[in-house]
């Protein structure tokens, strides 16, 4: 295995990590957490969040900078086959990359300032809904991008054994 080869698997893997440590802390957010808080009076509550936000921040901050970085070297190293379906796969691409950054906005803006926001825990909702969305979106990305590499010539949308689409 070449050194560029070995480097690729790395950020790839990296990426996806990075995605479900991410995906982990919104779904610890969303769900575990406030079950575990639940038989709390309100000021303990308020105490286990305040507890909760730097240490989760230390997670997230670094998660979506890993994120920008491996996902910018995976799409710069995968544009070329992005361009032989450019019509599905700058779709799909795009869509992943757009709700990414929704996910990345709405933890940023949960975890901004001292304090909790009212509207905090409907922001961690949708960034795990936009999350498990990013999610389908890469891997529908991934199965493009293989179909590309393997049939260079036939788009997605040829049937299975059509002969004039050389599928």
């Amino acid at each position: 295995m070449a050194p560029l080869d070995v480097l690729n698997v790395f950020l790839r893997w990296f990426h996806v990590i990075s995605a479900c440590v991410l995906i982990g802390c919104a779904f610890f957010s969303v769900v575990l957490f406030p079950i575990a808080l639940r038989g709390l009076d309100p000021e303990s509550r308020l105490k286990a969040m305040l507890a909760l936000r730097r240490p989760l921040k230390m997670v997230v901050h670094p998660g979506i900078l890993f994120l920008l970085v491996t996902g910018a070297y995976n799409a710069w190293r995968n544009w070329p086959i992005y361009n032989q379906w450019p019509g599905i796969t700058h779709g799909i691409f795009g869509m992943h990359l757009l709700l990414g950054l929704a996910v990345m906005s709405l933890q940023l803006v949960f975890l901004a300032g001292r304090n909790p926001k009212p509207s905090g825990r409907s922001m961690a909702k949708w960034a795990l809904i936009f999350a498990f969305l990013t999610v389908l979106a890469g891997s529908t990305l991934k199965w493009a991008r293989e179909r590309a590499h393997d049939h260079p010539k036939t788009p997605p949308t040829a049937a299975i054994g059509d002969v004039s689409h050389g599928g």
